[in-house]
């Protein structure tokens, strides 16, 4: 295994390229690793890419397999797996609106990384639930660039291109066209932004398979912000960032190109949307330490956006 030989022992997640999974284990002496059979074109598009790509929102790689007809690529250890497995209903542990924004902000700001700060623009073209990943401290990174293109350095506003990525992700302009840029990224996140905020999935389990995004819409036009987001935060969420996000995640999802948002205004907006439900919660705990000291265990709030408290049931 290359890449790894200054550790005895390491817990690491392997790659599974047939089904676009990571499995994590314990690297122990390597000739006991495990080793996948992997697609050759996406082991070298990987590989090529995540040796020249660095920042603390993309999970790293720490070293590879090529040896014969065996191909692995070995990524740092992520504890909490992927979005996708939070956001299930068979998962009891419900995150946060808090914790749903900060990792809407470190994807986003992975994005806004590979458009703008990359030479040339990286599009990763499978942004999705289960292609994030987050760490022991709920911190999200982008993983997976099997099929990640780059932009061309001549100048040209997209890359001609097989359609490629999973349902319900997939830029609407880009499956008609063919062609690829870093807008396609933007329509993939907006759906993943969805996702955190109803809790339902990119296709919704009905018989027709709705996407989101078209439930979404009739939703927007007669509903109010607190039928939308996702039933299992209990209203427990400032209703201004709701609002905030809702509108930049639609905006992600535009139909027309020249009116969807680009990464780094997705950024802008989001970190707004944090610092408001982080002023929220600041106000119900100062409130809380104020009424306990008080010997009043009723929680009032004294933010007119406020929805709920923290710990309101």
């Amino acid at each position: 295994m290359k890449g790894l030989s200054n550790f005895e022992q390491r817990q690491v997640s392997i790659t599974r390229f047939n089904d676009s999974s990571f499995t994590s284990v314990l690297v122990s002496h390597y000739s006991n690793c495990c080793i996948l059979q992997q697609v050759d074109v996406h082991w070298k598009i990987q590989a090529r890419l995540l040796t020249k790509v660095h920042h603390g929102n993309l999970v790293s790689i720490m070293g590879y397999c090529n040896e014969g007809g065996h191909m692995g690529l070995i990524y740092e250890y992520m504890a909490n797996g992927t979005i996708k497995e939070h956001l299930s209903e068979k998962n009891p542990n419900i995150l946060s609106w808090e914790k749903r924004l900060q990792i809407a902000c470190d994807a986003a700001r992975a994005l806004e990384y590979l458009h703008d700060d990359c030479k040339p623009p990286i599009i990763h073209r499978d942004i999705k639930t289960s292609n994030i990943l987050l760490t022991e401290n709920m911190r999200a990174k982008i993983c997976d660039f099997g099929l990640s293109r780059l932009m061309p350095s001549d100048g040209r506003t997209h890359v001609l291109t097989a359609v490629a990525g999973t349902p319900g992700y997939m830029d609407p302009k880009y499956i008609a066209s063919s062609k690829l840029n870093e807008k396609s990224d933007v329509y993939s996140f907006g759906v993943v932004l969805l996702e955190l905020i109803t809790g339902k999935p990119a296709v919704l389990e009905t018989p027709e398979n709705t996407l989101l995004v078209n439930w979404i819409v009739p939703m927007i036009e007669r509903a109010e912000i607190k039928e939308i987001m996702d039933l299992r935060l209990n209203s427990d969420f400032d209703t201004n960032s709701a609002r905030k996000a809702l509108e930049t995640a639609m905006a992600c999802v535009e139909c027309n190109l020249s009116q969807r948002l680009v990464m780094r205004q997705v950024v802008a907006n989001l970190r707004e949307c944090l610092e408001m439900e982080k002023a929220r919660v600041k106000v119900w705990k100062e409130n809380e330490v104020h009424n306990s000291a008080s010997g009043n265990t009723v929680y009032v709030s004294t933010l007119g956006s406020s929805v709920g408290g923290p710990s309101a049931r």
